[in-house]
């Protein structure tokens, strides 16, 4: 299991144009490993590594109260920024989405969606 990181900042973009900006984030970077033994090992467990995954949960702010462009099932460019300087950058598909529309306060439209990605980020 990887180790868990939170932070707040980042965008969403799909072909080169951001579409979406995170107001916060959760994200959980995951490698496998593969234990074995064999005659090499004098009966002790090994392991080796082996898929690197993440996944995450953000809160997004949507650009001009418009339908969102944020669509179940498709992939997009995630940064989630730590700080000026530091971030992690990766590619995932949206697996699901809630949308939250206060009318009572008026505050901006906004969604959750809970992101899965294959291999690791950089």
């Amino acid at each position: 299991m990887g180790v868990p990181k939170s932070g707040n900042g980042g965008s969403v973009t799909k072909g080169g144009s951001t579409i979406a900006h995170i107001k916060k984030w959760s994200l959980t970077d995951t490698i496998e490993l593969l234990s074995y033994v064999s005659s090499t090992t004098a009966g002790q467990t090994k392991r080796e590594e082996g898929n690197q995954d993440w996944t995450a949960s953000a809160e997004l702010y949507l650009d001009d109260g418009a339908k969102p462009s944020i669509v179940k099932g498709t992939s997009y460019t995630w940064v989630f920024k730590l700080n000026s300087s530091n971030s992690f950058t990766g590619t995932g598909r949206v697996a699901e989405i809630s949308y939250e529309c206060d009318i009572e306060s008026g505050a901006l439209l906004s969604c959750t969606v809970n992101i899965e990605a294959n291999g690791g980020l950089t």
